[in-house]
């Protein structure tokens, strides 16, 4: 696992990247701004993205297969992004 700190709008924002075995991208958590919290106000609400799987495009492995969970890991949690990469193209 590794933290991280990402500057959004004056603010740091601390998260953390679970990595494979190869140094692939597992999982990433961090806060997001949004009006999921109990009492429906703005502010910092957990994000999860999962990678669950790997593809090689053009010499590159990336992400292929992902999930995005707002709320995470509390009662209000779920689902919302599901995508599968089938194809990229870099450009020099």
């Amino acid at each position: 696992t590794a933290r991280l700190t990402v500057p959004v709008d004056g603010h740091d924002i601390e998260g953390s990247m679970q990595l494979g075995s190869q140094g692939e991208l597992v999982q990433l958590d961090l806060p997001r701004w949004s009006n999921l919290t109990s009492d429906g106000s703005y502010g910092w609400v957990p994000f999860r993205a999962r990678c669950h799987q790997q593809r090689r495009f053009g010499g590159y492995t990336i992400p292929s297969a992902i999930t995005a969970t707002m709320a995470a890991g509390t009662s209000r949690e779920f689902e919302f992004f599901h995508a599968t990469v089938q194809q990229a193209r870099f450009l020099p």
